[in-house]
């Protein structure tokens, strides 16, 4: 039998859940401002074990040497594929992205936001594809990195590894570092 989890796991859970992702040392401050007498890592063990119950896991992605936490689904389900969240031009559209900053990395918005051009069906003008961009980067799935551009973050890489390697041709050893806390 699993152990419940205590309070202090609860709260670090919301707060992982609500910002998506965050770094070790973001998730340490976290930890230490909570309840609770258990190392980080080994609460986290724990923690997984609740999540797989729901289809969730907490999985370490160390980019750029630094090391996130991500609060992920492994698995595709309708929330993981965008079906529902946006119209299918807008989710083709998300498709590109993806696939442009895996291939080119690194992107002016301009640039990505000019790939809505690109599309093979349907037309997205450029106040849907501003939001687009907007709610990938606010869903942390991208992170800006300075002088207006922006690149894949550490949540799209722990949740998207599989798409990024089966269908935009990423090779396996340039995907960041992952870490299960199992």
């Amino acid at each position: 039998m699993v152990e419940a989890l205590s309070i202090a796991q609860k709260m670090f859970n919301q707060r992982l859940l609500a910002e998506h992702s965050m770094t070790h040392e973001e998730a340490l401050q976290l930890w230490e401002s909570l309840p609770s007498k258990q190392k980080l890592e080994d609460s986290l063990v724990q923690i997984n074990q609740q999540l797989k119950y729901i289809g969730l896991q907490i999985v370490g992605i160390r980019q750029n040497n630094v090391l996130h936490l991500c609060l992920i689904c492994p698995t595709a389900d309708d929330v993981t594929k965008g079906i529902g969240q946006y119209p299918i031009h807008a989710h083709n559209y998300t498709r590109l992205i993806l696939s442009h900053l895996v291939e080119h990395g690194e992107t002016k918005l301009t640039d990505l936001k000019n790939l809505r051009l690109e599309l093979q069906e349907g037309n997205l003008d450029l106040p849907k594809a501003e939001e687009v961009l907007h709610d990938l980067v606010e869903q942390k799935w991208l992170h800006e990195c300075g002088n207006n551009k922006v690149d894949l973050a550490p949540r799209a890489y722990a949740e998207l590894s599989s798409l990024f390697t089966q269908e935009f041709g990423m090779e396996k050893e340039d995907l960041p570092q992952q870490i299960f806390y199992a």
